[in-house]
């Protein structure tokens, strides 16, 4: 293949081909002119041309090249979630696999086979065909097939829970990627796979290294737009955890336009970050309209949508939401744990222990499954929030400080400097106005440097509680310290969400 990246002119070949008839065409130029029309995003003239192809296999007998049509078109189906299709075009695959004997052809069906088993959550099943995928392609000598099953084979694994030897399958075939010996549409397909795998589990070192190596390909392809979006999605994801908020805007608008106009299906992921990115500079009309389009597209729009009710302050829509999307929820560790965060956010504001409770044991759990700083952090940030709503704010200190200790760490700004306000609230309850107002400086210069407007806001409100708590402390006058705490933080034009939130008390209070 030579270097990543190498592929035809598809655009070319695309007006060339297409130029005549279907029926005036070979079975081997439908195969290329199906090819162009997915690079250069006609996903649908893609399958047209595919099922014309598959018709001309048949009628010349060539059961090999029919099964590879087949399994082509389950695909497509596939992987935009129309399943009926999808089904019949698999067991057409089979139907033709049996009556071949080239092991290239069984090892792809059973590649094949190992997509809906995972989906079905059968992962035993799912590896078992991986392998049997793997043993047809040495066979086969058959370089793509051999790593999309070890590819497939880590997916699987890590699925299973045996995290170490699925990351082991999958950096193995990401050599053969690297190493440029792969065609082009499975150097993207193993690159989407393995950064969305090492992204759901946390581990962000693996996701981070595969991501960049990916936008480096992209920047490859000379057409086509699928892939570079995708790509984009999870770059955008991992620059909006490090703190590059100006980056992560422009991957996420890049991947909308990307994925759009090679499939709207697509980019329901990369509206869910377009959300995110505003309602966290503050911008909850553009933030909601950007989660209900990604909703329309198949993408679900939680926790997003229940944190817009929440800076709405609207909480009890923002519990009801977030409670519905926890059942079940999604299954992957870092999916799962920026749901419970937010539950831990909007039943702080709701005054909701029950809610706060379920939080703070589902991200322990996560952590003690999960190796890595971001869900060990987010889970010390709730236990400490738990304790802190359990009036034990010398408790609270501890997990407190672990959190920023290890998302300051490991890069996360925006998680570090929410925990450090919670530890200056926890500090403040404990008299220790110096070390919060430290505590406050940091939160603050990070949520200024993000564009966090709203988080800058809220720092700020703290701050005025610190110095009129400071105040207050020597003041006999007729009002209680709680109340001229209260007080500031109607003069700063805090909500009564936000008062709550930083005074740690029932909204209703």
């Amino acid at each position: 293949m030579g270097a990543i990246g190498t592929t035809p002119r598809w655009r070319e070949t695309r007006d060339r081909l297409a130029a005549r008839p279907l029926a005036e065409l070979s079975p081997a130029e439908l195969d290329l002119l199906a090819d162009a029309e997915f690079w250069t995003d006609d996903p649908h003239r893609s399958v047209e041309v595919r099922q014309a192809a598959y018709r001309a296999h048949v009628a010349d007998g060539d059961d090999a090249a029919a099964a590879q049509s087949a399994r082509q078109l389950f695909f497509e189906f596939f992987l935009v979630g129309e399943l009926s299709p999808a089904s019949g075009w698999l067991e057409r695959c089979r139907q033709h696999t049996l009556r071949s004997d080239d092991p290239a052809v069984h090892g792809w069906l059973a590649f094949a086979d190992s997509y809906p088993a995972s989906a079905a959550g059968e992962y035993d099943a799912a590896a078992a065909h991986a392998r049997a995928a793997h043993r047809h392609a040495l066979a086969a000598d058959d370089a793509d097939l051999a790593a999309m099953a070890v590819h497939a084979e880590g997916c699987a694994l890590v699925a299973q829970g045996r995290r170490q030897d699925g990351l082991r399958r999958l950096d193995e075939a990401m050599v053969s990627v690297i190493n440029g010996e792969l065609q082009p549409l499975h150097v993207g397909w193993i690159f989407c796979n393995v950064v969305s795998t090492c992204f759901a589990i946390a581990d962000l070192r693996r996701a981070t290294e595969w991501s960049a190596a990916a936008m480096r390909w992209c920047e490859t392809l000379r057409e086509g737009h699928m892939y570079p979006g995708l790509c984009r999605v999870y770059a955008c994801e991992l620059s909006l955890l490090h703190g590059d908020w100006d980056g992560a805007r422009r991957a996420a608008s890049q991947a909308c336009d990307d994925l759009v106009r090679f499939d709207p299906r697509y980019a329901g992921q990369a509206y869910l970050l377009a959300g995110d990115l505003h309602r966290l500079r503050g911008d909850l009309a553009s933030a909601e309209a950007a989660y209900r389009r990604a909703h329309e597209l198949g993408a679900d729009p939680q926790p997003g949508l229940s944190l817009v009710a929440l800076a709405r302050d609207d909480a009890a829509t923002a519990l009801r939401s977030i409670r519905s999307a926890l059942r079940p929820g999604p299954a992957q560790p870092l999916p799962r744990a920026q749901l419970l965060l937010a539950l831990a956010s909007v039943a702080t504001a709701c005054d909701d222990r029950d809610a706060l409770t379920v939080a703070e044991t589902g991200l322990r759990s996560l952590a003690d499954e999960t190796p890595g700083p971001l869900i060990a952090g987010l889970a010390d940030l709730v236990a400490g929030m738990a304790r802190l709503a359990d009036n034990q704010p010398a408790e609270a200190i501890g997990p407190l400080r672990a959190a920023v200790t290890a998302l300051t760490g490991a890069g996360f700004p925006y998680e570090a400097a929410t925990a450090r306000c919670v530890l200056a609230d926890a500090l403040l309850t404990l008299a220790d106005r110096a070390t919060a107002r430290l505590e406050l400086d940091a939160a603050e210069a990070t949520f200024d440097q993000l564009g966090a407007v709203d988080d800058v806001r809220r720092a700020r409100a703290r701050r005025a509680r610190l110095d009129d708590t400071a105040h207050a402390s020597h003041d006999t006058g007729p009002l209680s310290r709680r109340e001229a705490e209260v007080l500031s933080l109607v003069a700063s034009g805090a909500t009564n969400r936000e008062i709550a939130a930083t005074l740690t008390i029932s909204v209703h209070t």
